[in-house]
């Protein structure tokens, strides 16, 4: 049974400024908002210890994550990501609860499939597991997809590219 579950009602406020944390007992851990979104450095899926309790390095950053329902040719962006003046995917749209305890757990509400997301960081060893249960809608296959965002630095740093430059447009 899990601490602590919140509604999100498919919001991204206030769910981006409230955080969660699992720790793996040697210093490392996986953290980030109730919404998937990183929005600090510190923020990651794996951030191992690699010279207990110190050396932390940023190992997982996040995942990708869209599933395709049926036949449908739209591929539904459930994850989250903030870039300047906007957030693109907007998976909020999809979640529907979050849940803290041992693990964290997301479900989400996508075209008429469930899928519930679980994170768990092994105790002592830095390693983190997630887990995806998709219940299809009746008479439907689905198809997830996912794409790890792997950072390999420092958990202080950041990795910037000389002269890369984000540009959003956004188009109704």
């Amino acid at each position: 049974m899990p601490d602590f579950t919140i509604d999100t009602h498919q919001k991204l406020e206030p769910h981006l400024q409230q955080e969660w944390l699992l720790t793996n007992g040697l210093g490392g851990y996986a953290m980030s908002t109730v919404v998937g979104c990183n929005t600090r450095k510190y923020h990651g899926l794996l951030v191992a210890a690699t010279l207990p309790p110190v050396g932390r390095m940023m190992m997982l950053s996040r995942l990708n994550e869209s599933l395709a329902v049926g036949d449908e040719p739209t591929r539904h962006e459930f994850s989250v990501c903030e870039f300047p003046g906007v957030f693109q995917p907007q998976g909020w749209q999809y979640l529907t609860r979050f849940e803290l305890g041992d693990t964290a757990r997301w479900t989400f509400e996508i075209g008429g499939c469930t899928v519930v997301k679980e994170v768990l960081m092994c105790w002592e060893a830095n390693t983190v597991a997630i887990r995806y249960h998709l219940t299809p809608p009746p008479g439907k296959k689905v198809k997830l997809r996912l794409l790890p965002m792997v950072a390999l630095r420092d958990f202080h740093s950041t990795r910037q590219v000389a002269g890369a430059t984000i540009e959003s447009t956004v188009t109704p």
